[in-house]
C-alpha cells in the first residue's frame, strides 16, 4: 500500500510534472509518515545500523525538500516535524519559512554556534547583527547572574560549584564574542555601528582577554577608508571617461571636409558633382540620393560596415 501510494505520488511530482502543491505536500508527508513509522518523532537521531537502513529514505526525503522545483507548503510539513529529531530538515524548514529567530533559537540552544553563524552569513537580512545581539544577551544575562552569585556567597559548595560553571560559561562566551567581531568586522551582513554599541562598556581595548576589539575597530575603520578610497578612484575613473567622451564629441562635430567636383562617391564612385552629400565620422563620402535609395543608417558607415554609435559608446 505505502509503495503504491508512493510511486503514484512520485509519478504525479517527478513523472508528469505536476504543479499543484497539494501533491507536492502529499508527497512530503508520506515522506514523513514512512520515517516516522521506522523511528518515532521523539527517538533521538539513528546511528549505526539504524541509520544505514533509513538513509535511502532520509536522502529522498532531504532531496525533495531541497528541491527548488518542489512547492510543498512548507508550514504544513514544519509542523509536522518540529521538535523531531530531524533537526536539520526543521531548521532548513525555518529558513524556507522565513521563521530566522526561531532557527537561530533552536541551533544556540543546540551550542551549534557555527552552524548558526554560517545559517545567518548565507541570509540577505541582517541576520548576523541579529545573532550578536543574542550572543550579547546572553552573555550579559550570565554576567548578572554571577555578580549576584557572588554577591550572595554563602561559603556553600554549591555556590562555589555554581560560581566555577558560570566564570567558565562566561569565559566561553566571551571567547565567542571576541572570534565573531573579528570574523565578521567586514562582512555585509553585519552593521560595525550596532556591534560597538553592544559591547560591553567595560571591555578595554587593551586587555588582552579582549584584544579582538582593537582588531575588530582596526579592521572597520580600515574596511571605510578603502570603500572610500575606492569610490573616490571609481568616480574619477568616470569622469576621465566623460571628458575622454567630450573630447571625441567635440573633434566629431568641429570636422570637416574638402571635397571637389571631380570627388568620387565611395558607394556608387560617380563624380559628385554638385549633389548633396553625406559624410561619416570615418571620412567616407556618398551621394545622400545613395544613402536614401539603399536605406543605410546615418549612424554606420555604407563601405565598412562600422557602427559609429557603438565604436562611440564603448
Amino acid at each position: 500500500e505505502y509503495m503504491g501510494k508512493e510511486k503514484f505520488l512520485e509519478t504525479l511530482v517527478h513523472g508528469r510534472n505536476y504543479d499543484d502543491e497539494r501533491w507536492h505536500t502529499m508527497l512530503a508527508l508520506h515522506y514523513l509518515e514512512l520515517i516516522f513509522k521506522a523511528r518515532p518523532p521523539t527517538a533521538s537521531a539513528p546511528s549505526g545500523e539504524a541509520r544505514t537502513s533509513l538513509d535511502p529514505l532520509l536522502k529522498k526525503f532531504s532531496t525533495f525538500l531541497r528541491d527548488p522545483k518542489a512547492k510543498y507548503r512548507t508550514k504544513t510539513v514544519l509542523e509536522r516535524l518540529t521538535d523531531s529529531w530531524l533537526f536539520e530538515e526543521e531548521i532548513y524548514l525555518c529558513g524556507r519559512e522565513r521563521e530566522h529567530g526561531r532557527a537561530i533559537s533552536k541551533l544556540i540552544r543546540a551550542r551549534l554556534f557555527d552552524v548558526a553563524e554560517k545559517y545567518c552569513s548565507e541570509k540577505s537580512e541582517r541576520l548576523l547583527t541579529d545573532l550578536f545581539r543574542i550572543y550579547i544577551g546572553i552573555y550579559n544575562d550570565a554576567r548578572r547572574r554571577f555578580e549576584e552569585l557572588v554577591k550572595n556567597k554563602t561559603g556553600d559548595p554549591e555556590d562555589d560549584a555554581a560560581e566555577s560553571k558560570l566564570e567558565a560559561f562566561l569565559e566561553f562566551f566571551a571567547g565567542l564574542i571576541n572570534s565573531f567581531i573579528l570574523k565578521y568586522a567586514t562582512h555585509s551582513e553585519v552593521d560595525p555601528l550596532v556591534l560597538v554599541e553592544l559591547l560591553p562598556e567595560d571591555w578595554l581595548l587593551s586587555s588582552e582577554a579582549n584584544n579582538n576589539v582593537f582588531n575588530f575597530l582596526k579592521e572597520v575603520i580600515s574596511d571605510s577608508v578603502n570603500r572610500k578610497r575606492e569610490a573616490k578612484a571609481a568616480r574619477a575613473l568616470s569622469e576621465m571617461d566623460m571628458l575622454s567622451v567630450s573630447v571625441q564629441l567635440t573633434k566629431a562635430k568641429s570636422a570637416f571636409t574638402r571635397i571637389s567636383k571631380d570627388r568620387l562617391c565611395d558607394f556608387c564612385k560617380k563624380k559628385m558633382g554638385e549633389k548633396n552629400f553625406v559624410v561619416y565620422p570615418n571620412g567616407v563620402i556618398i551621394h545622400q540620393s545613395c544613402m536614401f535609395t539603399h536605406r543605410f543608417a546615418d549612424n554606420v558607415c555604407p563601405v565598412t560596415f562600422k557602427n559609429f554609435e557603438r565604436s562611440f559608446k564603448s
